[in-house]
């Protein structure tokens, strides 16, 4: 399968992505999810304070997680709509800017019965890395690693575009609409995309994991989203 169509949907979303204001699940793109929509950002959250976006006028979220905040979890209608749409791959975009000398999970999927993630994408500006977690072979044999070549696109300190394509055999990056960088997994590293119907996704952080959530130096703040959405195909 091409992985054109989100590299196609991703420079779409930038070109409206000042001015978008999707519902949680975006009846316009089929199977797209508006994470910070269905978490309901707008309210007031422990850790999460408004800031002005890219642009004059646009908002964005800055997150700086206190150790005992509540980690950012999907509510389980949205687990459920994934769950069930998931045909194959699976694509994740998102528009944000993360703080020197900062590191943690930006996004993570898990089981409610198990303490070890299913999926998590993780960033560092301290040791300038972008790193892919995801079980891996049929039966799930446990987690593997994609380190992608280039590091964390976050490290220039400046708005980031960002889209990632899963597939079985391959994991997509996309950069401001650059050209791709993919990754072929071979038999033992297929990528699993059977998700259980106990999801959890969690912005931000890793469930049942304190570690996972951004840690910075003391006056530096972590990351600042405008857009964060996952879509299935």
């Amino acid at each position: 399968m091409e992985v054109r169509w989100l590299k196609t949907l991703l420079c779409v979303w930038l070109s409206v992505c000042s001015s978008l204001r999707a519902h949680p699940i975006d009846k316009n793109h089929e199977n797209v999810i508006n994470l910070l929509e269905a978490l309901n950002m707008s309210r007031p959250l422990k850790g999460v304070s408004k800031v002005q976006g890219e642009w004059p006028g646009t908002q964005a979220y800055k997150l700086r997680p206190r150790p005992r905040s509540p980690h950012l979890t999907l509510p389980e209608q949205y687990s459920h709509y994934l769950v069930s749409s998931l045909q194959g791959s699976l694509g994740i975009h998102l528009m944000a800017r993360q703080g020197a000398d900062s590191s943690g999970t930006l996004l993570s999927f898990s089981s409610s019965s198990s303490s070890s993630p299913l999926l998590q994408l993780y960033s560092s500006t301290r040791s300038k890395s972008l790193r892919l977690d995801h079980q891996a072979g049929l039966e799930g044999q446990g987690l593997a690693s994609v380190l992608f070549p280039g590091g964390s696109p976050f490290s220039g300190g400046g708005w980031v575009r960002l889209a990632l394509a899963l597939e079985a055999g391959r994991v997509s990056l996309f950069v401001d609409c650059r050209e791709a960088v993919v990754i072929q997994r071979d038999k033992e590293e297929r990528v699993k995309l059977q998700l259980p119907p106990d999801l959890v996704i969690t912005l931000a952080s890793t469930q049942g994991d304190m570690e996972s959530k951004f840690t910075v130096s003391k006056h530096t703040c972590t990351h600042i989203f405008t857009h964060m959405q996952v879509c299935t195909r």
